[in-house]
């Protein structure tokens, strides 16, 4: 039928649905999932393997407990599987950034350039960068 929506197309949008409450919440446990998503605990705990099997999400650690037992299993995001990284060019220096996936800041450096002046005729790996962005 024209249209309809298949089983792993539900399947891949509550992954999705998963993976995006796991970022919101920072720590969640299995149980917060499903009362969220309205999902089932079984289809929650596959989607969850499926998550951390390919290395987006992890667990570690429990969630604090008002309640006598056993504390529930925290879940996050495996924030090591992505890296964005930002340089600006600047005339006398280029300024270098990497982040994680939540936007903190891993690390960040600064690079003065080599040249000074323009008119020396340099042909250093600086001023030709310099040159291109200009």
């Amino acid at each position: 039928m024209p249209g309809s929506i298949t089983p792993e197309q539900i399947r891949q949008n509550n992954r999705l649905l998963v993976f995006q409450l796991i970022y919101q919440h920072r720590k969640i446990s299995q149980q917060e999932i499903c009362l969220h998503l309205h999902l089932s605990r079984p289809t929650v705990a596959s989607l969850l393997t499926s998550l951390e099997k390919d290395g987006l999400i992890c667990q570690g650690g429990f969630l604090p407990s008002d309640t006598a037992g056993r504390k529930a299993s925290a879940y996050s995001i495996n924030t090591a599987r992505g890296i964005a990284l930002g340089v600006e060019f600047c005339l006398e220096e280029q300024r270098l950034l990497a982040v994680d996936l939540y936007g903190e800041i891993l690390a960040s450096r600064t690079v003065p350039l080599a040249f000074h002046n323009m008119n020396t005729g340099s042909t250093s790996t600086d001023l030709a960068v310099a040159l291109a962005i200009y």
